[in-house]
């Protein structure tokens, strides 16, 4: 049986040439007026309709890039609701929100529908910033209602170093004391077999290091753990060119190693392991559409670590097709009956969570 999907929202489009109605509002929300960097810092979102019932929401959130370090985007703790287009968490310097409440609607003094958390970078003033909003009234005609945004500002404060103090020197002669932070030999390498790209997100947990021992090199000292800014202790371990560990823990784990020369410690070098182990959570709902009797299925998933890769659907055991975004689809040219639609969500490291669908389609 021939297929055609629908692309596309269920809620009509804002281009629609109507009156606005009563005022929404999107804000954004931190709980302190300045933050050090290296500190972690949550912008709540909130959504604010008191008087007109609402079923969409787009936005844009800025954010200076050379300030913050997005870390995560988390939906925990939020609004029921439902993302049209899930929000990507990269290092751009904009947020893209794409929202959808299903019918009745969102009506309320506030209700929160995500949470972005940064890190603070370096020192500055931050505003965290609200542009090209749009929100639409759940009245079946997509009217756009008139909204207001209120925007984040805080300050990232300089650390401050004490003050020098200028004292006489004493000459005594001692053994030249030995250097850090030395260049690392240029044939030294490190690399994984089990985990060989540092961008990519595995399944696996069992990892294994490999590294080159170039001549010049006396001994090492390394360790693994979740934090990229890692310094190993200045403490030599015994001679090896590999080590392999097994349970990482999910997220990003940063393997730290450095050499010791006869002139002292070099530099750290960093290797970067992703791991993901966990399925992505999967919200599918089927729904008559608005005005026909032909049904529409509405779909989103989240993932916490390597986030949603694509998803995979089938009718009736058919051939699945590819979507790389969530979204609404408008089941059409089908007989009557009954038939079965199966979504299956996968994120970055290959982990899947599959749902099905069983509807009558009783045409009148």
């Amino acid at each position: 049986m021939k297929i055609i999907w629908t692309w596309g929202l269920i809620i009509l489009s804002s281009l629609l040439m109507v009156d606005a109605v009563q005022a929404a509002s999107l804000s954004v929300q931190v709980n302190k007026k300045s933050y050090r960097p290296g500190e972690q810092i949550s912008a709540s979102i909130y959504v604010e309709s008191e008087q007109e019932s609402i079923n969409a929401m787009s936005a844009v959130i800025s954010y200076p890039k050379e300030l913050l370090e997005v870390l995560e985007l988390s939906t925990a703790g939020a609004q029921n609701g439902f993302w049209v287009e899930q929000a990507k968490r990269d290092q751009s310097g904009v947020v893209n929100l794409r929202w959808l409440a299903l019918n009745p609607g969102y009506k309320g003094k506030g209700a929160k529908i995500l949470t972005i958390n940064f890190k603070a970078k370096s020192a500055g003033q931050v505003l965290i910033g609200v542009k090209d909003l749009q929100v639409l009234a759940n009245d079946g005609q997509g009217t756009v209602v008139k909204s207001t945004a209120s925007n984040a500002s805080f300050a990232v404060l300089a650390v401050k170093t004490p003050a020098k103090t200028v004292s006489k020197i004493t000459t005594v002669s001692k053994a030249p004391k030995a250097m850090t932070n030395l260049v690392m030999p240029n044939n030294f390498k490190i690399w994984s077999d089990s985990h060989p790209d540092q961008k990519l997100w595995y399944h696996g947990d069992r990892l294994l290091l490999q590294w080159t021992w170039p001549a010049e090199v006396l001994a090492m000292s390394y360790l693994i753990d979740r934090s990229v800014a890692t310094v190993p202790a200045s403490v030599a371990s015994s001679k090896t060119e590999s080590v392999s560990y097994s349970n990482l823990p999910e997220g990003q784990n940063y393997f730290h190693i450095k050499l010791k020369l006869a002139s002292g410690w070099t530099k750290v070098s960093n290797y970067q392991v992703n791991i993901d182990r966990s399925s992505p959570d999967l919200v599918v709902i089927l729904e008559q559409a608005q005005n026909s009797d032909l049904p529409v299925l509405l779909f989103r998933a989240s993932d916490k670590w390597s986030g949603v890769d694509y998803y995979e659907i089938s009718l009736n055991n058919g051939q699945p097709q590819k979507f790389k975004q969530a979204g609404s689809l408008l089941i059409s040219n089908i007989g009557k009956g009954q038939h079965r639609i199966r979504i299956v969500a996968y994120d970055k490291a290959g982990n899947q969570t599959g749902d099905s669908k069983i509807f009558d389609y009783q045409p009148k």
